[in-house]
């Protein structure tokens, strides 16, 4: 085996492909039930050329066309990754007919598939015998191309391993002496990849956005102070620290892969449960028709997609709907804290007017968004002088936010008499002049 010349490695390996491939007679009954179940078929200029002699330039060329580490024939590849060429398609099949093509092929082929090798993962809930048919009956997680899928609960029990590695990539990060522009990088190059593939398949879960996004930051400060505000480092490099927007990038690559593969018409079958669950929503981007069905009523996986879709400023063009990079851009860009569905500076022009006392402009927030702004926002917009509660004990306390609300001792008093308005104070507020609706507010305090 070690000779110079390689004479009897070259030997052995002439051997080896010589007797893996070897003609065999086939029962030609079975051989046409196999032909039938194959749609496609080749040309006669196709047959003939499948059917003439191999010549030295194509074993030549095939040869030098290989990878490295690679061996002829299949190529080295994984019957995983060879499945997953064709997207879908396998997930539409039934058990038993699955098994009734594999058994005809391995008839006519004499291939047969290796039932030790292979297993079966029952997904909800099942009446019938769960015995396998056969093959191994899988009971924890089945890994399909670095993702796991369990009996239940695979998108939390997913995410939560990779939150595990995260924090161990971040710990080996963290005892090396970097720069904070460093620690973005590393952020940006390390972090990032390890989430994107998983967001494609499963949505991220608001527990595990909140645990990125707080193992980012301490990561980036060296579990210190803060002392930049998280929106200035989530703004560009220019302006900013450049730091992505980990749980928004997750929610935008889900979406829009989704969204995706209604508008495009992917050619695989999550194309009909995407036009089932989403043709509702996308109305204004596609014509709706009556032949095929829709649902009103979406699953859970698809009501997260079209809630965070709502909740974008405007409606969602085609462009950012198929480009998550497009619709990434324009929701990173600012903060929104206007009324989903309405442009931004409608609401601003209305709401924060020049002449308009500042009790005036509170209740406008109130009427328009249901709650009263937090006053930090609007400084940072530059709609108020001061950051700080102008109704806060000593006027020096900042405003206690829950989920950008106005908790603030001195706010829900003078505020709470305007509950009493309803319908007439909302129409009020929206229509008419800042005259009258002063003159209201004063006559009901």
């Amino acid at each position: 085996m070690r000779a110079p010349e390689g004479s009897a490695m070259l030997a052995v390996a002439e051997a080896y492909y010589a007797e893996l491939f070897s003609r065999r007679a086939c029962d030609p009954v079975v051989e046409a039930a196999l032909l039938d179940c194959v749609s496609a078929r080749l040309e006669s200029e196709e047959a003939q050329s499948m059917e003439a002699d191999v010549s030295l330039e194509e074993v030549r060329e095939a040869l030098l066309s290989l990878r490295d580490g690679r061996s002829p024939g299949h190529d080295g590849i994984d019957q995983e990754k060879a499945f997953d060429r064709v997207q879908h398609g396998f997930l539409h099949g039934v058990l038993g007919r699955i098994r009734a093509l594999t058994d005809l092929f391995g008839a006519g082929t004499g291939s047969k598939v290796n039932l030790a090798k292979s297993s079966v993962l029952y997904c909800g809930c099942w009446r019938d015998d769960r015995s396998g048919g056969g093959f191994s009956v899988c009971t924890g997680g089945l890994k399909i191309l670095g993702i796991r899928f369990f009996a239940c609960d695979s998108a939390a029990l997913n995410w939560e391993a990779r939150l595990n590695l995260v924090r161990t990539r971040l710990g080996v990060w963290t005892r090396r002496q970097l720069s904070l522009t460093g620690r973005v990088v590393v952020v940006r190059s390390v972090l990032m990849p390890l989430l994107i593939h998983l967001a494609y398949v499963f949505p991220v879960p608001a527990r595990t956005k909140l645990a990125l996004t707080r193992l980012v930051f301490r990561f980036l400060w060296g579990g210190r102070y803060e002392y930049v505000t998280r929106e200035l480092m989530y703004m560009p490099v220019s302006g900013g620290g450049g730091v992505p927007r980990i749980p928004l990038k997750l929610d935008v690559l889900h979406a829009c892969f989704v969204s995706r593969v209604f508008l495009e018409r992917a050619p695989h079958g999550c194309y009909y449960f995407a036009r089932f669950y989403l043709a509702g929503y996308f109305r204004h981007l596609v014509a709706l028709s009556h032949v095929v069905p829709r649902s009103e009523t979406p699953s859970p996986v698809y009501r997260l997609v079209m809630r965070f879709l709502r909740q974008c400023p405007s409606p969602v063009t085609r462009e950012e709907a198929t480009d998550h990079r497009a619709l990434y851009a324009r929701l990173a860009s600012r903060q929104v804290v206007t009324p989903s569905g309405v442009p931004a500076g409608v609401v601003w022009s209305r709401v924060s007017s020049g002449g308009a006392p500042g009790a005036v402009r509170d209740l406008q927030w109130r009427c328009t968004l249901g709650r009263l702004p937090v006053r930090e926002i609007l400084h940072r917009h530059g709609c108020a002088a001061s950051p700080l509660c102008p109704r806060g004990v000593g006027l020096r306390k900042r405003c206690l936010t829950s989920s950008g609300t106005v908790r603030s001792r001195g706010s829900s008093g003078p505020w709470s008499w305007a509950s009493c308005g309803g319908l007439g104070l909302d129409t009020c507020c929206r229509g008419m002049g800042w005259s009258t609706v002063a003159a209201w507010g004063s006559c009901r305090r």
